[in-house]
């Protein structure tokens, strides 16, 4: 691992923060959010060669969001069919940053990775959690080809993109139930209470 430095570090705060939080002048959704923290980690991580958000919802329904390539989805629902892999310990099980150097060599999860395997897709993976909340937990998944590809930077990197991600993810969220409680209230006035 290289040392990259205290300017360099600012660098990536700035990229993520740039692409994944909400300004007064341009509110973001959720599926904005979303997609700035695959961009960014694209970005910032050149080992990524294919990154996408699994988000896993209170009745256990996975949503793959974001992906940079439809390759992304495949292992998403791998992790549904076995209930296990990367992204279920860094997702539900609060680890915030799961790495598998070689699904071929992978022993935590023997099925799930033989799965992988035979799908031919990218071996290595570094998982980042990304959003625990209530109703949904989520994790930032970063897929790469060459052996050693995510390092403890990577792993660092991922977790200043989890959390600006999990900030703008919950602030878009507020925001939308916000729009949406007011809306309905539009629809259904209250009516007018007399005092006197």
């Amino acid at each position: 691992m290289t040392d990259i430095g205290l300017p360099t570090w600012r660098g990536v705060a700035t990229v993520s923060e740039s692409r994944t939080v909400a300004h007064f002048d341009r509110p973001l959704s959720v599926e904005d959010v979303l997609s700035g923290m695959t961009a960014a980690a694209v970005e910032l991580t050149p080992a990524a060669v294919e990154v996408g958000v699994l988000l896993i919802t209170q009745n256990r329904k996975f949503e793959t969001h974001a992906a940079t390539s439809r390759h992304v989805h495949h292992p998403h629902v791998l992790r549904e069919r076995f209930c296990n892999g990367s992204a279920l310990q860094a997702a539900l099980y609060g680890a915030p940053i799961v790495c598998t150097h070689d699904f071929q060599a992978e022993r935590r999860w023997p099925k799930y990775s033989r799965a992988v395997v035979d799908l031919g897709d990218p071996q290595r993976h570094v998982g980042q959690a990304v959003n625990r909340r209530g109703r949904t937990a989520g994790m930032l998944s970063l897929f790469g080809t060459e052996p050693g590809a995510f390092d403890c930077e990577s792993g660092t990197i991922g977790a200043v993109l989890g959390s600006h991600g999990a900030a703008a993810l919950q602030a878009s969220c507020a925001r939308e139930q916000l729009q949406s409680a007011l809306a309905s209230a539009r629809n259904h006035p209250t009516p007018e209470l007399n005092y006197g």
